[in-house]
């Protein structure tokens, strides 16, 4: 499950503008065709520009522009984040380009000045990276064709679209409004309701053990976990103790009224011959 919905294109050091474009262009197209977005998420990481402290590409500020450009051209709603990037100066400057890129707006080469105005000397331009020690190229032609020959072959694994329905969002099953505590509460007055019809079958068990029971009335097995957790703790916990206590002392009453024992009633094996375990 998954397989062939995860593309990575391995680039050596070195890739050059015109290789990367070779790649990303024809790979971008045909990841598109077949996933059919209705949004996509842009990350232009400014790491794989050349004369990055950390990256290993060659890049131009205009060749890492046009594959923004290339994917807007789809026309489709395009949400654009930055990425890496170790060269402050470089990263300002590729991600002011990019943003005029995406806005359609020409932008000035010559870099205004500003409160960081030196950090771009010695030409103060925005088109000027330049490597002072350029990268080998590790990527030969054979190699490129190659990769692109791969990432296409495994696109084609895909036979449509991989898509989910759009639905309504459900209401969540409580009022905003509400007091989670008080659910909480009601959820555990119910269950000690359901285990008081249980009575004389079961006597309370202890909050954080586990009772089975196997009886004629359930024809069937029975499991009430009540275990110790954090909605038990504390104010709730103390809560339902109260109400086992303020139950069990009633139910004693109402036992010695009508002259039966609750040691009787509660035996490891009944008459019928099942078992009755805590």
């Amino acid at each position: 499950m998954g397989k062939f919905y995860t593309l990575n294109v391995p680039l050596k050091d070195g890739v050059t503008d015109q290789q990367y474009a070779s790649l990303f262009e024809p790979i971008i197209r045909a990841v598109i065709e077949k996933f059919r977005p209705s949004a996509i998420v842009l990350q232009c990481g400014a790491d794989s520009l050349k004369d990055d402290r950390i990256g290993n590409f060659e890049l131009s500020l205009q060749g890492h522009a046009a594959c923004v450009d290339f994917v807007k051209s789809f026309n489709i709603p395009l949400i654009v984040v930055g990425g890496g990037g170790y060269t402050i100066r470089n990263v300002a400057r590729c991600w002011a380009n990019e943003t005029a890129v995406l806005l359609d707006i020409p932008i000035d080469n010559n870099i205004p000045k500003n409160e960081y105005y030196e950090h771009f000397a010695p030409d103060y331009k925005l088109d000027s990276l330049s490597s002072a020690l350029p990268l080998e190229n590790m990527n030969t032609p054979g190699y490129i064709d190659k990769l692109r020959e791969v990432c296409l072959e495994q696109l084609r694994h895909l036979d449509c679209a991989p898509s989910v329905q759009m639905h309504e969002v459900p209401p969540p099953f409580w009022d905003e409004e509400d007091d989670l505590d008080n659910l909480f509460m009601e959820s555990s007055r119910d269950t000690r309701e359901h285990m008081l019809q249980m009575r004389p079958i079961l006597h309370y068990p202890d909050i954080s053990q586990e009772v089975s029971i196997t009886n004629n009335y359930t024809k069937g097995k029975v499991v009430t976990s009540v275990k110790s957790n954090r909605l038990l703790r504390g104010k709730l916990s103390q809560q339902v103790l109260k109400r086992k206590r303020e139950d069990d002392d009633n139910a004693d009453a109402d036992w010695e009224m009508s002259g039966s024992d609750p040691d009787e009633d509660y035996n490891e094996n009944d008459d019928s011959g099942n078992e009755t375990a805590l």
